[in-house]
């Protein structure tokens, strides 16, 4: 078989005498004579198959750049789950009873052990963490449902004026009574200097957060695909069974921790907007409250 390059924008036609067939392919003419013919077809059927095995690939290696790039996903968004693994979940109880299990199996070495009670250990963390962001959440929806009556409530109260508060003590009074008036309004004027700074530290927390959260979610999300390809995975050959069911139930539990997370990264913005108002109102009333109660420790 002879291959000839077919010149560009030219009607080419094979040189030679007798029963000849061009066949082309990319720009190539396949001359085929007598015997040479079955290896030529059979170099074309292979071309062409392997022409649409780079084109089915080319394709899926755009389509999975498009889904990375731009977030868009057509399955799962958290990674290939089995229905057994997504249904398995962790809590107190089973991570209790797998402590027992790790103490009470005697095929397990001192190493084994420990580390299977440290995957126990790093679980029971997860589901902390599962608890504070669902705690989190649940606060700020609770927020933002009383936001308006409540910053009305506040603005009412910021809108009166100062009470006044004599220096005069009354005539009755004991020592140890002025004594612990004035205890408490020192104590007063403490709590609300505390709560004022708190509150304007979670204005300054707010507004720092809400320029990162769409960094924060895309970093959960993909740790979460991680972690769910990691669910997937054999346990490795020789590992004790004890260690392995402790080293599932923390990624088990580490995924409950994470999906809690996206779930409060995904809902921060919305809910930081609707409440914005009221988190401020909140301060303005802790400073005014600061005043009134250095006012009575002043007046006692």
């Amino acid at each position: 078989m002879t291959v000839i390059k077919k010149p560009a924008g030219s009607a080419f036609r094979p040189p030679g005498t007798g029963r000849q067939m061009a066949h082309q392919q990319d720009g190539l003419i396949l001359s085929e004579n007598g015997p040479d013919r079955s290896r030529c077809e059979m170099a074309g059927v292979l071309f062409a198959r392997d022409a649409r095995r780079r084109r089915v690939l080319l394709a899926s290696s755009v389509l999975l750049m498009f889904a990375l790039s731009s977030g868009t996903v057509f399955a799962q968004t958290t990674g290939p789950v089995t229905p057994e693994s997504a249904q398995e979940t962790v809590s107190d109880e089973s991570l209790n009873e797998a402590r027992k299990a790790t103490a009470r199996d005697e095929t397990l070495d001192a190493d084994g052990r420990k580390l299977a009670t440290d995957q126990i250990d790093a679980a029971s963390e997860s589901l902390k963490a599962e608890t504070r962001h669902k705690q989190a959440l649940n606060l700020l929806k609770q927020d933002a449902e009383i936001a308006v009556n409540e910053q009305q409530r506040i603005e009412q109260v910021l809108a009166a004026p100062l009470p006044e508060f004599s220096a005069e003590a009354p005539e009755d009074a004991t020592k140890e009574q002025l004594q612990a008036d004035v205890t408490r309004a020192e104590t007063e004027t403490a709590e609300a200097t505390q709560r004022r700074t708190q509150l304007e530290a979670e204005v300054v927390r707010r507004t720092t957060r809400r320029t990162t959260l769409s960094d924060l979610t895309a970093k959960a999300r993909q740790a979460l695909v991680e972690l769910n390809l990691q669910l997937e995975l054999k346990a490795p050959d020789g590992e004790a069974a004890s260690v392995t069911k402790a080293r599932r139930l923390a990624l088990l539990a580490r995924r409950q921790a994470l999906t809690a997370e996206v779930a409060l990264l995904e809902q921060e913005g919305p809910l930081y907007e609707a409440t914005a108002r009221l988190l401020t109102a909140r301060r303005d009333l802790a400073a005014r409250d600061e005043v009134v109660a250095g006012r009575r420790a002043d007046a006692a």
